[in-house]
């Protein structure tokens, strides 16, 4: 897995984005992987966060993400299963 992010944009006209925070958390059954959450204090239209883990996870694996805006969880925790 070389990337994996977050990312939030409002619909056209909606205010902005303000002091965010996001995470992406991979496990294996119960067991965390791998793990990043970073925040941002301020406002955009566009947020979003990247990292590069650049490892291989196992077949199975879910790979998840969660986002927040003033501390208030936003869009659920969509997740994705790695298959080999």
């Amino acid at each position: 897995m070389r990337d994996l992010g977050v990312l939030r944009q409002k619909l056209y006209g909606e205010l902005q984005i303000c002091n965010y925070r996001g995470r992406v958390t991979v496990k294996k059954g119960e067991r965390v992987l791998w793990r990043r959450t970073d925040r941002h204090v301020g406002c955009s239209v566009r947020a979003w966060f990247q990292w590069h883990p650049k490892r291989n996870f196992p077949d199975g694996a879910r790979v998840c993400s969660r986002f927040w805006e003033n501390g208030e969880v936003q869009g659920g925790r969509p997740c994705v299963t790695i298959e080999a």
